[in-house]
């Protein structure tokens, strides 16, 4: 190795490099790995969510009213003020909660349907393409 030759830096570098054990892995080895999750913790499609937040939506909404009615007939009824109040706040958060399920359902339903019409239009589109385009070997 000649030390005035113009590659004699690039070469004392390998050399250096070498005596590191850990120069030959790649880079992705230190990065974090993504591991897949199990099938149970996989996402859901919006498809699916949206089956399951609709009704459960619905469902937290009525109950939410219900708690509510409940709370308003004991205070009436004369219930002390610190019962009557606690059913209020949980009828509230229960309700608000059922509010943002179903919020949350239409969300997904009219991605779904976004996405779906947009495959569709994609699949014309191509379809279309195909017809007017010449195939190869014939002439036009």
């Amino acid at each position: 190795m000649k030390e005035n030759s113009i590659f004699a830096f690039l070469e004392r570098n390998n050399n250096d490099r070498l005596k590191n054990r850990y120069f030959f892995l790649p880079v992705y080895m230190y990065l974090p790995q993504k591991k897949t999750p199990p099938p149970h913790a996989q996402k859901w499609t919006l498809y699916k969510r949206w089956q399951v937040f609709a009704p459960l939506g619905l469902l937290l909404t009525g109950f939410g009213l219900c708690l509510f009615s409940e709370a308003t007939y004991q205070m009436h009824s004369g219930v002390s003020t610190f019962r009557w109040v606690l059913l209020g706040i949980i009828s509230l958060i229960v309700f608000n909660g059922g509010l943002v399920f179903f919020g949350e359902a239409i969300k997904c339903r009219a991605l779904y349907e976004m996405r779906r019409s947009f495959k569709r239009y994609l699949k014309k589109r191509i379809k279309a393409k195909n017809k007017t385009t010449p195939k190869p070997g014939t002439k036009s």
